[in-house]
């Protein structure tokens, strides 16, 4: 019998504490459950999609952040390189031409040796034709010395006393006259 009153009065408990809550937190069997759990169903969908996309994005950024060291270690490589085939010469003394043939994909060295190859040509070029021109050459104008050429123009402008004094000069003129 005592358990029975127990039971009774547990019951009545029951029903108090259902009285004081209300009617909407009586357990109805489940009939919200399945809207709390499509919540929390979409709820999880979104985190996991949001979660993937963050993967995502750190591999995207770990990708980009290889890449450049990778990057950065071509360049301090070249940058050695530089340095040990050309010990004498800065990096603030390299042209904007060899920077634009090093942004094009040509290692530094390389890019530099074909300048200085290029401007050394020039300079052999410009040493031959001075060379040839100064073979053609009557020489120069304005004299000191006797050793020096004269111009027809000049030997014209001399007066009488100018041109015995400088005889011989104005003869060794005249050979180099076309």
């Amino acid at each position: 019998m005592i358990e029975i009153e127990t039971v009774i009065e547990e019951e009545k408990k029951d029903e108090e504490t259902e009285e004081l809550l209300g009617e909407d937190s009586v357990d109805d069997g489940g009939a919200d459950i399945p809207e709390a759990d499509e919540a929390a169903s979409e709820s999880l969908e979104d985190s996991a999609s949001e979660t993937e996309a963050l993967k995502e994005e750190i591999r995207q950024l770990k990708a980009a952040l290889e890449q450049k060291e990778a990057e950065q270690s071509r360049i301090l490589s070249q940058i050695s390189e530089f340095s040990e085939v050309f010990p004498k010469k800065s990096l603030e003394s390299v042209p904007a031409e060899v920077w634009e043939s090093v942004s094009g994909g040509i290692p530094l060295a390389a890019a530099y040796a074909l300048y200085e190859k290029k401007a050394q040509s020039g300079r052999e070029l410009a040493q031959s034709v001075n060379a040839r021109n100064a073979e053609r050459s009557s020489g120069a104008v304005g004299r000191e010395s006797g050793s020096e050429y004269y111009s027809p123009a000049e030997v014209r402008k001399m007066s009488a006393a100018e041109v015995r004094k400088n005889y011989n000069t104005i003869i060794e003129s005249m050979k180099k006259w076309s």
